[in-house]
């Protein structure tokens, strides 16, 4: 079993397809019996150009202030789908940074192979392979 450091504070939010698709914005994805699927008008993505469809959540408020964060995720992808996994800072009602692509992922590496993106950093945070470090003082 694991435990958390009682100084430490944890975050736990998730969302599961198709029931959570509403609570987000899907541009090119429809639900499908398991979860979201590719509108058929969209065409068959390749990796050099993913963002034929795409699910944004809304914004996560976590309750205190952060200085890493580092995500988690369990997703089926059918033969030759992948995901991939975008994060960016916010206070209050404002984004502070850019979007950081933390990772990209399928359930084989026929699409994609599966890998995180370090290196990417502006004066407000970095990538350190799959955890975003919140550099800026908010």
């Amino acid at each position: 079993m694991t435990t958390v450091d009682p100084g430490r504070d944890v975050a736990y939010h998730r969302f599961r397809f198709p029931a959570d698709r509403e609570r987000g914005h899907a541009d090119g994805l429809r639900n499908g019996p398991d979860g979201l699927t590719p509108d058929a008008a969209t065409g068959r993505p390749t990796h050099a150009d993913p963002r034929p469809g795409t699910w944004t959540s809304p914004v996560v408020p976590v309750g205190f202030t952060t200085t890493e964060l580092v995500p988690s995720w369990t997703a089926d992808t059918p033969p030759g789908c992948w995901l991939r996994v975008e994060l960016r800072g916010w206070d209050g009602d404002a984004a502070t940074t850019g979007w950081y692509t933390l990772g990209d992922w399928a359930a084989d590496d026929s699409a994609v192979r599966r890998s995180s993106v370090p290196g990417q950093s502006d004066g407000r945070a970095r990538v350190a392979a799959d955890t975003l470090q919140v550099t800026a003082r908010r």
